[in-house]
Order: C-alpha cells, then structure tokens, then sequence
C-alpha cells in the first residue's frame, strides 16, 4: 500500500471534468484507489465521490493506492493531481 498527500494544483480542486479524468485513470489500474479529504474517504474510481470531497486548488488531499500495481497507478494519479490544467 502506497499512500501520498497531494496539493491540488488546478484551479477547480476535483470538480466535475478533473474528477472525471481521476476516476478514468484510476480505473486503468487493478489497484484500490482511495482519496481522503477532511475525514471523509471515497473510492477514487467513482466521480460523484471524488465531487462529493469539495476538495479546491490548494488543498491537500490523501491518496491511498494498494494493489498489484500501487506504485504504476500513484504516479500517474499524481503526475495528474499536479497538472495545472487539469
């Protein structure tokens, strides 16, 4: 299990296309995917979780990823989480 606090760097934090594009690259991975923000944590998989966090630019959020390929799918989830443009 690979866990990582990541700062949202985008201008709208995890709202409804970033969350979108999180879920789908998480969905790639057989790896369990979960996201924390606040004491609530969502399957990183589904986009109305994500959405449901209200996480904005400039929180920190948990990402959590445990499976066959935890480390393949923290990098690209973080590589994602770190766009500007995202």
């Amino acid at each position: 299990m690979i866990s990582k606090q990541i700062e949202l760097r985008n201008e709208g934090g995890l709202h409804a296309r970033p969350a979108t594009f999180f879920a789908e690259t998480a969905a790639k991975f057989e790896a369990a995917v979960t996201v924390t923000f606040k004491e609530k944590q969502v399957d990183g998989k589904r986009v109305i979780g994500l959405m449901r966090l209200g996480a904005k630019q400039g929180d920190v959020v948990t990402v959590t990823a445990d499976g066959a390929d935890e480390a393949a799918a923290m990098d690209s989830l973080e590589s994602f989480l770190n766009r500007i443009d995202a």
